[in-house]
């Protein structure tokens, strides 16, 4: 073979490759197949670890922040720790038998421990007002599990959706949009890991709320005592 085929072979071969993987990259997901994947790949998640930024924002203009460290492991563990500004400090825990224990670093909860050799903790139920971050949401409407169970309620009443594949700071994201009357959700979607690594809520064409997920670990060594305190 000369060396001006076997280069138009080359060439060739890398073209249709490339167009085979441009073929798959194109191929149109319907909102039921990407929310599939999503729950396929919860499915195979034992626990994970990361960092969740909220903002709300209100009608007068001012936005509300809070910043947590979130940890979830299966079937129901959660470590919520608030970073601030919102309640910072304040810890909650939910340990394998669902039991709820919430315990601060305030100034007076510091004193507490030093006098009494233990830290201050005060149990919860499930419905306390105390569980709800700025959004209204609880720590049990926070993990991927419970928002992949939502999308799937929500798919079905919407007036529109739709699905885009986006380059977004150099990764791969799905961009799943569902309508429905005056509520929009707009979630970005990691392709390599496949969750949600942002949401994005509004209402009559203005964002209420958004929530980040960053500096993700998932499958990591855990013990049940982390969620004990």
């Amino acid at each position: 073979m000369s060396f001006r085929k076997m280069c138009i072979f080359i060439f060739t071969f890398i073209a249709a490759n490339v167009a085979m993987a441009n073929a798959v990259e194109s191929k149109i997901l319907t909102k039921d197949e990407l929310i599939l994947l999503l729950e396929e790949r919860f499915a195979t998640i034992d626990n994970y670890r990361c960092i969740m930024k909220i903002e709300v924002y209100n009608e007068n203009g001012k936005t509300q922040y809070q910043k947590q460290k979130f940890i979830f492991k299966k079937p129901g563990m959660i470590y919520c720790e608030q970073l601030g500004p919102y309640k910072e400090g304040v810890v909650l825990t939910v340990d394998r038998d669902g039991k709820i224990v919430g315990c601060s670093e305030g100034i007076l909860e510091r004193v507490w421990e030093w006098i009494k050799g233990e830290k201050w903790k005060k149990s919860f139920k499930k419905e306390d007002n105390e569980l709800k971050g700025i959004t209204g949401e609880t720590i049990f409407q926070s993990d991927w599990g419970y928002i992949i169970n939502e999308m799937r309620r929500l798919k079905d009443g919407v007036d529109s959706y739709s699905i885009e594949s986006q380059i977004i700071d150099g990764q791969g994201i799905y961009v799943f949009e569902l309508t429905r009357a005056q509520e929009e959700f707009l979630f970005h979607i990691d392709k390599e890991l496949m969750v949600i690594v942002k949401l994005e809520r509004f209402l009559n064409d203005k964002m209420i709320n958004s929530v980040v997920w960053e500096d993700i670990e998932i499958n990591i060594e855990l013990e049940d005592e982390l969620f004990e305190i």
